[in-house]
């Protein structure tokens, strides 16, 4: 995924679930969690995610006039519930897998990177 994209998914996933300093950095967490839906066989997810990111994109844009990244972690977050509860089904398959990303990336194993 482009770097922009790995950014994106770093600042939603730091959002999702904010780090302590026991826990990995949201761009590592990021880059665990690219990998994992990087396996052969699981194609579908990247199209996914990267749908979603610039849905989450797209949602910014609207509602504050700029992207994601460049919006308060306020104005992040309610970006974030609005994803959460668009009831599409195709949205929601999405928010599933970013919560799923999240949760590997910050708890996988150390040796997995760090």
């Amino acid at each position: 995924m482009p770097e922009v994209t790995e950014a994106l998914l770093s600042a939603v996933m730091a959002r999702v679930l904010p780090v302590d300093a026991s826990m990995r950095s949201a761009a590592s967490a990021a880059r665990i969690g690219l990998s994992t839906v990087s396996i052969p066989g699981k194609e579908h997810r990247v199209r996914l995610l990267a749908d979603g990111l610039a849905y989450i994109e797209s949602l910014a844009a609207r509602k504050w006039e700029r992207g994601f990244l460049d919006c308060s972690e306020a104005e992040q977050d309610s970006v974030l519930r609005l994803v959460e509860n668009t009831p599409h089904p195709t949205v929601q398959q999405f928010w599933r897998l970013v919560i799923k990303l999240t949760l590997v990336g910050a708890f996988a194993s150390q040796k997995h990177g760090r």
